[in-house]
């Protein structure tokens, strides 16, 4: 059987949305790709994700179903163009189409679905406005394995007539051929809940076991990459509060009366102690170029302040900065007024006043400096 006459269209599909790769349909030939050429293919796109069941559907899972179809070596024909509103058919056509729609219903009965094809396609060529002749006509490309061209038919006799059971059966049977799982449910449940088949029952009860299937690997996958996530970070917390405590007692800064050599009582500086549990802190050190910058900053504390300047960097560093601030306002020394001072001294207390103020300002900026160094460090 030769397949080129069907490779340009692939071909083109393919280029305009390469995603399609990871569609069921086409997972026996990205497996024979992958197997025998070592082709790689980019990550399933995902166009809808407005929410947390969408960023599962990133998860590229696979299951056994054997009775999924692979890529149709027919062509999907175009759709039917409808008759013209209110154009009615010639006594001759209308007794080819009855007789058309009489040899398909025969065809199909004794399984000669081809045939029943045909027919069905002559009957649609002289009034293409029946929902039932595009479904039974979809209903023979499903036994040919023709599920794409199925869909289409469908879809065509929905526009036609929203409420055809019939349709949505089919449809729904497509779907579930096709990988569809989802949608095979939907549109099953609701044609059997208008009319019920014994067939199209068995058929969606396929689709719920293979999609239940699907959403409880996706959970689990989930679940393991956020206990990943979780760790990492765990991981890079210790690191750094190592860090920082070896940085600590190793000294370099100069003593703090009843403090450790680095200059801080207790194991962290003040302000720091609840950085490394801040998960936006954490979030940020995880930027390779945040490390960069403040390792820098160890032996050059002017890279810190060049820095704040970098698009991507700088609003980290900044949250950084403000996350320290908050929790060293209340620890400078000196600049406030003594207990007995006069608020209304006018000797210069104004001026002092700013000068004192300028003094603490230039104090903390040191400060924030020096523990991006001991952040660095980790």
């Amino acid at each position: 059987m030769s397949y080129k006459p069907h490779l340009p269209e692939l071909v083109s599909d393919l280029k305009s949305n390469p995603s399609l790769i990871h569609d069921a349909e086409f997972l026996d030939l990205k497996h024979v790709l992958e197997t025998a050429f070592a082709s790689t293919f980019p990550p399933k796109s995902n166009t809808t994700a407005n929410n947390e069941e969408d960023v599962e559907d990133n998860v590229d899972i696979k299951i056994e179903d054997r009775d999924i179809v692979g890529p149709e070596v027919e062509p999907v024909d175009p759709p039917l163009l409808s008759v013209k509103e209110g154009e009615e058919l010639s006594e001759t056509d209308m007794n080819s189409m009855m007789e058309a729609k009489s040899n398909a219903s025969q065809a199909f009965s004794n399984g000669d679905f081809a045939s029943a094809l045909e027919e069905y396609t002559k009957a649609l060529r002289l009034q293409p406005t029946s929902a039932l002749t595009f479904s039974k006509r979809a209903e023979c490309f499903v036994k040919l394995k023709r599920n794409k061209a199925a869909k289409q038919d469908c879809e065509q006799a929905l526009k036609i007539n929203p409420d055809s059971a019939k349709a949505m059966k089919v449809l729904g049977t497509a779907q579930r051929y096709l990988g569809e799982y989802e949608e095979a449910c939907k549109n099953l449940g609701q044609g059997l809940a208008i009319d019920f088949d014994e067939e199209s029952a068995k058929v969606e009860k396929e689709a719920e076991k293979f999609f239940h299937e699907i959403r409880v690997a996706k959970s689990k996958e989930k679940a393991k990459r956020e206990q990943e996530e979780k760790k990492k970070m765990e991981e890079r917390r210790k690191e750094a509060e190592e860090a920082m405590k070896n940085a600590n007692m190793g000294g370099g800064n100069g003593g703090t009366p009843g403090g450790n050599p680095g200059g801080f009582p207790g194991a962290f500086p003040p302000g720091m102690e609840g950085l490394m549990n801040d998960p936006e802190v954490m979030e940020a050190m995880m930027n390779p170029k945040v490390m960069s910058v403040l390792q820098q900053a160890q032996s050059n504390p002017g890279a810190l302040i060049a820095a704040m300047s970098d698009p991507e960097v700088g609003p980290l560093l900044q949250k950084i900065v403000g996350k320290m601030g908050g929790s060293m306002g209340g620890g400078g020394g000196g600049g406030g007024k003594d207990c007995g001072e006069d608020e209304n001294d006018d000797n210069g207390g104004e001026f002092q006043e700013e000068e004192e103020e300028r003094e603490r300002a230039a104090k903390i900026g040191k400060y924030e400096i020096r523990e991006f160094a001991f952040l660095g460090r980790s």
